[in-house]
């Protein structure tokens, strides 16, 4: 076919039969080709009766432990914040000398009020006077600006509370 001729083909208004022919064979129900292979022991879970626990993969009994980095491991697994730009690590040092963390979700967590009232608050370079208390009660009843603080251990309630809009601390 020549040049005109293949144009002239492709602007043809009239449909042209013949030229292929579809053939359906198959039989059974089409593949979802974007689903995760289950394995057979696994169970599909019902929607909306995931645990955050099921959701995460973190342990019901996972408790945070006294390593900055493992903690923020669990939180980025928790979270992928990898890939999702929403979920705000954040790092800085607790009155420039103990290393910390806040983790939030933008859009849930106001940031101007973590930078305000939690952030700059911890970060203050005033000594910490513990007056025999533990570094944690110290910082809470000197230090945070904020009317409702609480003291948790259990990795998942954690992570509850970061999508409760909450901002957590280690």
């Amino acid at each position: 076919m020549g040049i005109w001729q293949a144009f002239k083909h492709a602007l043809d208004p009239s449909p042209q039969y013949g030229e292929f022919e579809l053939l359906e064979t198959e039989t059974g129900e089409p593949q979802n080709l974007f689903a995760r292979p289950q394995a057979e022991e696994e169970q599909p879970i019902e929607p909306g009766k995931a645990t955050v626990a099921e959701q995460t993969g973190l342990g019901e009994n996972e408790t945070i432990g006294s390593a900055l980095d493992g903690n923020l491991a669990a939180m980025d697994r928790a979270f992928c914040a990898g890939q999702n730009s929403d979920c705000i690590i954040r790092r800085f040092r607790i009155a420039g000398k103990v290393r910390a963390a806040a983790v939030y979700l933008t859009g849930m967590a106001n940031a101007a009020l973590v930078n305000d009232f939690i952030l700059r608050q911890l970060m203050q370079k005033e000594a910490l006077e513990p007056n025999g208390r533990t570094l944690t009660r110290c910082i809470v009843e000197d230090r945070l600006a904020v009317g409702d603080v609480s003291c948790e251990r259990a990795m998942v309630t954690l992570v509850e509370k970061v999508l409760d809009g909450n901002t957590v601390v280690f």
